[in-house]
């Protein structure tokens, strides 16, 4: 998921800087070989708790019955709701110095290993390039030895980028509904799944007509995923 959900435009960029398209030509990827692009937050890590818990020791407080971070994101001693330039200066705060709080989803890390005997993994997570090698030292840390694609550009269009460099079928796994529009739109052959672990933000959590299936567990992506991947296209 964007790490500002909903409101996942707050900081996103036009295309991926250089960085980015760096870190995409160092891959090591077969074009014979199937793609399963994961997304971290609220699919491989929990985000929305941690994050929460970060703002109120900073002294904000957010509404946690909504995904939304802009316009409920608030000074907890004022009430005064913060304006988008300091959420993201908030969220900015958190991605350096709060990441490691978020602890791996249930499932994930097994479900990940288990799937990357079938298919080739990449992290796809929509944060700026300059917190790539903070996620990616605390994803190794929680055991996920995956490269990690960082950016906060559309996820489509690094999506078709990677799938370039790799085989069919490609999977795609994301919790957030404009990150599957934008894959569907540049990787239409994909399959997209979604799959939100925040039990609250699940239940309001829409599911669009490109997203294939909807899981409620990382058991359920795995079968899913292996539907797919044995399937072949």
């Amino acid at each position: 998921m964007t790490s500002a959900h909903d409101d996942m435009r707050l900081y996103e960029a036009e295309k991926p800087d250089d960085a980015t398209m760096a870190a995409v030509a160092s891959l090591d990827l077969n074009t014979g070989d199937p793609l399963l692009l994961c997304d971290a937050d609220e699919v491989i890590l929990h985000f929305l708790d941690p994050v929460d818990n970060w703002f109120e020791d900073q002294g904000l407080t957010r509404d946690r019955e909504t995904a939304r971070i802009t316009g409920s994101l608030k000074e907890a001693s004022t009430g005064r709701v913060l304006d988008q330039g300091e959420v993201t200066d908030a969220l900015h705060h958190f991605f350096e110095f709060g990441m490691q709080t978020q602890p791996a989803v249930n499932g994930a890390l097994e479900g990940l290993n288990h799937l990357a005997d079938h298919a080739q993994i990449v992290i796809l997570t929509k944060l700026p390039s300059r917190f790539r090698q903070t996620r990616l030292d605390h994803l190794s840390g929680l055991g996920f030895d995956y490269p990690v694609i960082a950016s906060d550009a559309p996820k489509g269009v690094l999506a078709h980028r990677l799938s370039e460099m790799a085989g069919d079928p490609i999977v795609f796994i994301d919790d957030l509904p404009p990150n599957h529009v934008s894959v569907a739109e540049h990787v239409p052959h994909s399959h997209r799944i979604q799959f939100v672990a925040d039990p609250v933000i699940n239940k309001i959590m829409p599911t669009l007509d490109v997203t294939h299936y909807r899981a409620q567990s990382w058991a359920d992506i795995c079968d899913e995923a292996m539907r797919v991947l044995k399937a072949g296209v």
